[in-house]
């Protein structure tokens, strides 16, 4: 139910990573594909490869048929909501918060 996708460079250094996990939604039941982790090395933004992970993320959902992926991203993180919603995600659930 989980897979780790990653994005390497010839020589084998690590650029980039994307863990993926099925989860259930509390309300309805049906299981969905969820990002948990994705993390690009800082010499490695710009390239692309968050969209190709995400893009590999897609065809790992579909695969297993759900219908849907979902992901979690500070609302301050304007470059991660751009890469998000450049990729088709759109925001779905507000959570709030107050600290004690």
């Amino acid at each position: 139910g989980a897979a780790l996708l990653v994005a390497e460079s010839p020589t084998a250094a690590i650029l980039g990573l994307l863990f993926l996990e099925t989860r259930t939604d509390y309300f309805t039941g049906e299981r969905h594909g969820h990002v948990g982790v994705l993390a690009i090395a800082r010499e490695a933004e710009g390239l692309g490869l968050g969209r190709a992970l995400l893009a590999s993320a897609d065809a790992w959902a579909r695969a297993r048929g759900y219908d849907r992926i979902t992901l979690h991203v500070f609302e301050r993180n304007g470059r991660a909501r751009a890469l998000y919603e450049r990729a088709g995600y759109a925001p779905d659930l507000v959570r709030y918060r107050r600290d004690l």
